[in-house]
């Protein structure tokens, strides 16, 4: 049993569009991560910023130079 050029034409053109569709898709993906560890990475700083002037203010608070207004 031999397999028909057609069939294998056929095959190999679904082949290929599954392939292209894949490599779309994988790239939008990759984008969208790319996009998601950044706005990650600037919360992280915003955090990490926040959580120094918290530290800040205590300790000048315990040092009792300043008493924030309640």
């Amino acid at each position: 049993m031999t397999a028909d050029n057609g069939d294998v034409r056929e095959v190999v053109d679904e082949l290929a569009n599954a392939l292209q569709t894949g490599l779309l898709l994988a790239g939008k993906l990759a984008t969208g991560l790319r996009a998601d560890a950044h706005e990650a990475d600037v919360l992280y700083q915003a955090i990490a910023r926040a959580t120094t002037a918290v530290v800040a203010r205590k300790s000048i608070c315990q040092i009792g130079r300043f008493r924030p207004a309640i």
